[in-house]
């Protein structure tokens, strides 16, 4: 089946939403398979116009399904957040998600030890990051400590949860003199959340090796390619 691929290869910010935009009317399945809330594009429809951070754009088409993949970083809240602003003008986002259990999930303690580095670095070695807590999320997944979505259709994440918490709360304190994060308010948001989506988490990567198989036109979406 033919799949169409959209890489910016400079450092961001090339316009690859609105090429996307563009081509996404008369394709059946989008895939946005890695970044995080840091990346951003707005797309205009009849004069209004909608602003998208995690979820593809291509959700305003009917035809359209939305995968998001294994590479992405995903803050629960925030993501809760954007699908019911955009099923509120209208888009049945929900009914056209799927949501990969191999997705990483990004929690407030990423954004404060993200911030709190940035902040700690002398000017000519600040990296410029939006303290979104997105490299931090993508370190532990390369650490294999973090949590994918996955993991919460089994109540005993809440144990690691737990170990994670008590551990990023000793790096804020020790290494930056931050506050305490949460346990219990990340924990009950995880619930709000997983009560939300759970019917859209699938493994995708079955998923988008079959739809490759078929008769379908496939769009892979990379939000960010600094060269």
């Amino acid at each position: 089946m033919p799949a169409s691929l959209v890489v910016g290869t400079q450092w961001g910010d090339e316009g690859k939403a609105k090429v996307i935009d563009f081509l996404s009317k008369d394709t059946d399945i989008i895939v946005r398979y890695q970044g995080g809330a840091n990346a951003g594009h707005t797309v205009v429809v009849h004069g209004k116009k909608y602003v998208f951070h995690l979820v593809p754009s291509g959700v305003i088409y009917d035809q359209t399904i939305c995968v998001i993949g294994n590479g992405v970083v995903l803050d629960p809240l925030f993501f809760i957040e954007e699908c019911d602003r955009l099923q509120k003008e209208g888009f049945p986002v929900f009914d056209k998600l799927l949501l990969s259990d191999a997705c990483h999930l990004l929690f407030p303690y990423h954004s404060q030890i993200d911030s709190a580095r940035e902040t700690t670095l002398s000017q000519e070695h600040k990296i410029g990051t939006t303290k979104k807590g997105i490299g931090i999320c993508y370190a532990d997944k390369m650490m294999r400590t973090g949590l994918r979505v996955g993991d919460l259709l089994d109540t005993s994440y809440q144990t690691r949860l737990k170990h994670l918490v008590d551990e990023k709360n000793r790096e804020l304190d020790k290494l930056y003199g931050m506050p305490p994060v949460s346990y219990n308010d990340i924990n009950e948001g995880l619930k709000f959340f997983l009560s939300k989506v759970k019917k859209n988490i699938i493994n995708t990567a079955y998923y988008l090796d079959t739809e490759l198989k078929k008769e379908n036109e496939f769009f892979w979406k990379e939000p960010k390619v600094p060269v």
